[in-house]
């Protein structure tokens, strides 16, 4: 849970979090409506399967819209195999490379959820809005350049973007894993389950049980860190071809209440760019398919500006979903 003003969740690895699920409204990283003001998540990754979301910013019932959580931002995060939702106002939601977006427009008081919420560069094989008034029923607030299985639902403003950018995108109608240097993910995608008309739960825990069940225990399985790779193929859809348009930084910073403009646009959608060095969160140095260099524990900072904000804010940890079974298991 995020209890408190300005948390940072970053370079977290989660693995397998509520794995057999609970029954009720839940996630890896549960911000409650106070909470959500200058909360930060980043660079984590987090796997399933799990019945659980990754992300949840969340409104009470009885939550007035004078009262909603504002303000997180959710940005360089691998989610495979549970999905995102948010609730609330002004949120920043960039550079993401998961499983599903959940983008909710109206629940119970509040009827404009994330109107002017940004949502740009990401990539999810699957976007979906809750009571959504848009046409093609797609999410609302500031949402461009993103990737998706159907990208009008993904990205209702992509007026805002350069022309040369928005005439690139592709649906990903094979998932988003398959634009990745990894391929397809070997686990079971959670993601979606209990979506249906009769039973709609964005953390995805109706019929858990009931799918876990066709599978041997063998059978479900979460590869280690070190076998993944989420960086952008080259060749793939994630990767933009740019003008002049793509020099700096496209990324938002500091979105409050004052409609944010973009003088600089990346070339690339998703948690990586192509030519990035690969990150992984909750071990220092390692490889993908090889070994853990120098172990999770003890961390030890690098010498790269990140890692030298990593080491004043404290190690990161690896988290595994059997011995924390606990996290988000109280529904506001």
């Amino acid at each position: 849970f995020s209890w408190a003003r300005g948390h940072r969740v970053r370079r977290n690895l989660v693995i397998g979090q509520d794995f057999l699920g609970p029954r009720f409204d839940a996630a890896v990283f549960h911000a409650l409506t106070g909470a959500q003001d200058d909360l930060v998540i980043e660079r984590n990754w987090v796997l399933g399967p799990s019945l659980v979301s990754f992300a949840r910013l969340d409104t009470a019932s009885s939550t007035p819209p004078e009262d909603a959580g504002r303000y997180t931002t959710i940005k360089h995060n691998v989610h495979v195999g549970l999905g995102l939702t948010t609730k609330g106002y002004n949120h920043t939601v960039e550079h993401n490379t998961g499983s599903r977006f959940l983008q909710v427009e109206a629940w119970k008081v509040i009827t404009n959820h994330n109107y002017a919420t940004v949502a740009r560069f990401n990539a999810h094989s699957e976007v979906a809005s809750r009571a959504s008034t848009a046409a093609h029923g797609a999410i609302p607030g500031l949402a461009a350049l993103n990737l998706c299985d159907d990208l009008r639902v993904c990205n209702p403003d992509n007026a805002t973007a350069p022309a040369s950018l928005a005439r690139q995108l592709r649906p990903l109608t094979n998932g988003v894993t398959a634009e990745l240097v990894a391929g397809a993910w070997p686990g079971v995608d959670t993601s979606g389950v209990g979506e249906g008309a009769a039973a709609f739960n964005e953390a995805g825990v109706v019929d858990g049980d009931e799918l876990l069940g066709i599978f041997e225990p063998h059978e479900i399985a979460t590869p280690v860190a070190t076998d993944m790779d989420f960086r952008p193929r080259v060749d793939g859809r994630l990767a933009l071809a740019c003008g002049g348009e793509c020099g700096g930084d496209g990324a938002t910073y500091g979105y409050r209440d004052e409609p944010p403009s973009w003088a600089a646009f990346d070339d690339y959608v998703g948690a990586y760019a192509p030519d990035e060095a690969l990150w992984v969160p909750g071990c220092y140095g390692c490889a993908p398919g090889g070994t853990w260099a120098g172990g999770v524990f003890p961390w030890a900072p690098g010498t790269s500006a990140d890692d030298t904000e990593d080491a004043a804010a404290g190690p990161p940890s690896l988290l595994l979903g059997a011995a924390v079974v606990a996290v988000g298991a109280i529904h506001f």
